[in-house]
This record gives C-alpha cells, sequence and structure tokens, in this order.
C-alpha cells in the first residue's frame, strides 16, 4: 500500500513537472517585465545614457507631466546622463520651478487610429502581470513595417530602456501616448511629427520571434490598445 502511494505521488510531481514546462515553453513571452513600478525604497534614479524625461516616465509607468513637476524641470526638459532625478512628489516642499502642462504637448492631433503592424495579437492585454501592459503582434518576419497608429509628436526613438529594445513614444494628445517595442530599425528622429499609418520602424525579433509590442498609455496608466485599435 505504501508503495502504491509513493508511485502515485511521484507521478503527481512528474505530471506537475511537465505541466510547468509546457508552460514555460508555449506561455506568451514571459521573460520580461514591461512595466516598471518603482519599488517604495527607490525615489531617486540616476539618467543614463540614451535616456529622456519621457522614457524615464515611461520606465516607471509615471505620467511625465508630473515627472516634469516634481523635478522642475523647465522647457526644453533637457535632461543629462548622470542627473538625478525624483520619482515621487517632494514631501512638503513645491519646486522652484513648475513645468507647464501646456508646454510638454503643443497640440492634439486628429486623425484616424489604424493596425500598426501586419500579424495577430499574440499575446493579449492583461493590464497587470509581465508584459500585460500592451499586446504583442507576431510577425511573419523581422524587418516588416511598423507604422504609427496614430498622428502625433516623436517624444522618444532609442534603446535606453533595455526591457523594450530600440523603443518608439508618440504623443498623440495631451494625455494619450503609443508606444512600439523592439524595433531592428527606427526610422524617426524625436521631434518629428508623424502621420497615421507612415512607416516608423522595421519590426525587429523578441524570444526567437518577429515580434511587434504595441502600447497606449493615458496620463501614465496602460490602456487596452484593441480599445483604440483593431487588427485587419
Amino acid at each position: 500500500m505504501r508503495g502504491g502511494r509513493g508511485r502515485h505521488a511521484r507521478a503527481a510531481g512528474l505530471l506537475a513537472t511537465v505541466l510547468l514546462l509546457t508552460l514555460g515553453a508555449c506561455g506568451p513571452l514571459l521573460s520580461w517585465r514591461s512595466l516598471h513600478r518603482p519599488p517604495p525604497s527607490r525615489k531617486i534614479v540616476v539618467v543614463r545614457p540614451g535616456q529622456n524625461l519621457y522614457a524615464i516616465a515611461w520606465r516607471y509607468g509615471l505620467d511625465d507631466r508630473s515627472l516634469a513637476r516634481w523635478n522642475g524641470i523647465a522647457p526644453p526638459y533637457t535632461i543629462y546622463p548622470g542627473e538625478r532625478i525624483r520619482l515621487s512628489p517632494p514631501s512638503g516642499a513645491t519646486p522652484v520651478r513648475r513645468a507647464p502642462v501646456a508646454a510638454l504637448a503643443t497640440r492634439r492631433y486628429p486623425g484616424p487610429w489604424v493596425w500598426p503592424a501586419r500579424g495577430r495579437v499574440f499575446s493579449p492585454f492583461t493590464g497587470s502581470g509581465l508584459n500585460g501592459s500592451g499586446i504583442d503582434i507576431l510577425g511573419r518576419r523581422p524587418g516588416e513595417r511598423v507604422r504609427a497608429a496614430h498622428a502625433g509628436r516623436v517624444l522618444y526613438a532609442g534603446g535606453g530602456i533595455p526591457a523594450y529594445g530600440r523603443l518608439i513614444i508618440v504623443r498623440d494628445d495631451l494625455r494619450t501616448l503609443t508606444a512600439y517595442a523592439f524595433n531592428q530599425h527606427i526610422l524617426v528622429h524625436e521631434g518629428e511629427i508623424v502621420h497615421a499609418g507612415e512607416t516608423i520602424a522595421r519590426m525587429g525579433r523578441h524570444d526567437g520571434r518577429a515580434l511587434l509590442h504595441f502600447e497606449i498609455r493615458h496620463d501614465g496608466r496602460p490602456v487596452d490598445p484593441l480599445r483604440y485599435v483593431s487588427p485587419p
């Protein structure tokens, strides 16, 4: 009887191991964190080469307008490698300089919303978890076109956030940002105005797959992109 129970226990353990391995092999991109809230103990970050104010706000899931205000950063919002940036409001004090909200986005860009890349949704939006702050669009091969989902101004184009690879962030209006991650090549520059459907990058590869990670954030918070765009 004891031998039978032992065999059943070993079989159950083996089944659990196989199940975990299977989920690890087939699950959608569980090897990176797309939204990095700063831990409570981390209130200050040091600017790294290739980062700007918008990249840091994106990295930590913050609203860039608030980040500028907390740090007293005035137009044109230039920050430098080695500079220390506060990630939370100053306690009991108001910065000497305040960044006007209007100056962080000079206009709203009208127009349609379009699907940003050829391919199907491989990983959906969940709002939480490892990669739930956006959707992953699975392409056929690297190098396919990545298109602007909406008109706007390019706020960031670079590789200063390692978890996102080569990243583009576009401001569509005063409150809404779109982002395109894991690009093979970036074809636009910071400050450039892009139009809906315009090619802004070439799709790259992540975890062995041709893939675009696409996010939309409203006031710094991720929202489901499928509320704005639909696959063709």
